[in-house]
């Protein structure tokens, strides 16, 4: 077992990210004070995520209609190859 490991409880890496982690601290509560806003989460409006969602499921249909449409142009071509 080493000396510095758990001998004597003081460890001078841990003071130096104590330090630094306060430093931190201290810079981000500053940054806060000047800018309320920093921080903060901020919201879309509710139309927003309305919007978005009728986007996206448009898209989902015309992504659908679009496989059921080749589908359907693949299987005529293969009955008129038969005839």
């Amino acid at each position: 077992m080493e000396k510095g490991a758990s001998g004597s409880g003081a460890n001078p890496e841990s003071g130096v990210s104590l330090t630094k982690a306060s430093k931190v601290e201290s810079t981000k509560r500053k940054l806060e004070e000047e800018n309320p806003l920093l921080g903060k989460e901020t919201t879309k409006p509710q139309y927003t995520t309305e919007v978005d969602e009728e986007l996206a499921a448009s898209k989902i249909q015309a992504g659908f209609r679009g496989y059921q449409t080749r589908k359907l142009l693949k299987e005529s071509k293969g009955e008129q190859k038969n005839v």
